[in-house]
């Protein structure tokens, strides 16, 4: 067993293949060490830890990962929701950013969009960039692992309801325009990925790859004639 010294770094930056990690260790891993545990100074296993080519190793929680296993178990699929929005968390801003929000804005929390998807709901709904999200169905003050999880329990919500992949959940935003100084609430429709037609299409992808180099030799063959 090989163990190794670190701290969480909370920090905004996208691992190797774009996703946008917020939890990251300050320690190199081992050769093998994706995949292994976090495990803070109380032995609780707080996350598993992965590799990251272009950074430090990035960290997913715990409590995310245990809710997609048993959503897998239980419905043979994970709901991943598709809001169209790529969001800077209030609490990693530079010092003195969260103090003009503060002072101006009565803003402590919540979430800035960055980035609005091309023809999603949230950008017919009228979210621009540079917004603050307030609250997400009236949660407020939260951590990024709790909205995380907040985020899955729209998925259980969407695979209790219904199996219909065009099927949405609605989420009251209490969104600020911090030009106009005003608050609105909005009610954005979600979307959700299911992970298991990631699954079925690699599976076939997978059955066409073995066709083929079955095929292969045969083709071959003919062609030697």
């Amino acid at each position: 067993m090989m163990a190794r010294p670190g701290k969480i770094e909370w920090l905004e930056k996208s691992d190797y293949l774009g996703r946008n990690c917020h939890m990251f260790l300050s320690c190199e891993l081992p050769l093998v060490g994706t995949g292994g545990s976090v495990i803070d100074l109380d032995g609780n296993v707080t996350g598993m830890v992965f590799k990251n080519y272009s950074s430090n190793p990035h960290i997913i929680a715990m409590s995310t990962i245990l809710t997609c296993m048993e959503m897998w178990m239980k419905f043979s699929r994970i709901a991943h929701p598709i809001h169209g929005l790529r969001l800077r968390t209030v609490d990693l801003l530079d010092v003195s950013l969260q103090e003009v929000l503060l002072i101006d804005h009565n803003i402590n929390n919540g979430y800035i969009v960055d980035e609005v998807s091309v023809g999603s709901a949230a950008e017919r709904l009228g979210i621009r960039s540079a917004e603050v999200i307030v609250s997400f169905d009236g949660l407020r003050d939260h951590t990024l692992p709790q909205l995380e999880d907040f985020l899955l329990s729209l998925g259980w919500r969407f695979l209790q309801r219904s199996t219909d992949s065009s099927s949405t959940v609605d989420v009251k935003l209490e969104v600020y325009d911090l030009l106009g100084q005003r608050a609105r609430t909005i009610t954005l429709p979600v979307g959700f990925f299911d992970a298991s037609e990631m699954v079925v299409e690699e599976e076939e992808e997978e059955e066409e790859e073995e066709e083929k180099e079955e095929e292969g030799p045969t083709l071959r063959r003919c062609v030697c004639r």
